[in-house]
């Protein structure tokens, strides 16, 4: 079981390759894919949402600056894990160490 109260940012602590990766592998595992609503390369912004298997939105996020689409997507993680945690105190997740 996660407290998500004592979540480490998974984007922050690891190269930008291992990061993505990791943000990526926890949306495949939770069944959500992330659909990119504003993306301006130039302006280095993302807002994206989180969707699950029947297309509903679960949750959002926005990132900026350098890996602003890694930003969004470990923002839009975390918001779905806060959102759940209004529901539980502990949120249940297979073995991400780096959570």
């Amino acid at each position: 079981m996660i407290d998500v109260k004592n979540m480490i940012p998974i984007e922050r602590d690891f190269s930008t390759n291992i990061a993505l990766e990791n943000v990526l592998d926890v949306i495949q595992e939770l069944q959500l894919r992330p659909r990119i609503d504003f993306l301006n390369e130039q302006a280095q912004v993302t807002n994206l949402k989180l969707l699950d298997l029947d297309g509903n939105i679960v949750s959002e996020g926005s990132g900026k600056g350098e890996h602003h689409k890694i930003g969004a997507l470990a923002e839009s993680i975390e918001h779905y894990f806060l959102d759940k945690e209004q529901n539980s105190d502990l949120l249940k997740c297979s073995s991400h160490d780096f959570i």
